[in-house]
């Protein structure tokens, strides 16, 4: 085989997984299409306080932690802010409306060490359960320069969790 060849083959092989990666993403993202008429945004003008930057590291379904939801501004990893209405948790994604995470929804915060492809140190993320109309989730964050332990106990005082 000569050169060209290898280089022909070679580019032919990395075609055809960027091609499978793609068609896997597009039938992840339709599969969760229906899932997109569940999503609460955030009224314009709402009052949000204590809005605390953060790293939007991904969600999944509960008790599927590698299984990533890919609906609307949940898909992707990007920087965020989560802050506190008097409805629920406000996460303002980077390029998209906010969304309401409503406390009616049960929410319940922790802290996690990973999901989907991200490691950190011992519960060096902060781990949001919620529902997404019938389907329980759970989104991930890295905060920002914030007491991690001081917002788990805010989000689940503000949403009447109970921990025990």
């Amino acid at each position: 085989m000569t050169q060209e060849q290898s280089g022909l083959l070679m580019v032919a092989l990395a075609v055809l997984a960027l091609s499978g990666a793609a068609w896997g993403w597009r039938r992840r993202k339709a599969s969760y299409r229906p899932w997109a008429e569940f999503l609460t945004w955030c009224e314009p003008g709402a009052d949000v306080r204590d809005v605390q930057e953060c790293l939007y590291v991904g969600t999944s379904e509960s008790g599927l932690p590698l299984q990533r939801v890919a609906v609307g501004p949940l898909s992707y990893r990007a920087k965020a802010t989560l802050g506190f209405s008097t409805d629920g948790l406000v996460l303002g994604i980077r390029g998209a409306e906010p969304l309401l995470l409503p406390y009616a929804h049960s929410v319940l915060a922790g802290r996690a060490t990973w999901t989907i492809d991200r490691g950190v140190e011992p519960d060096g993320l902060l781990m949001i359960q919620w529902s997404l109309g019938p389907h329980r989730v759970e989104s991930y964050f890295r905060m920002v320069d914030s007491n991690l332990e001081q917002i788990v106990s805010t989000i689940n005082d503000a949403a009447g969790a109970d921990t025990q």
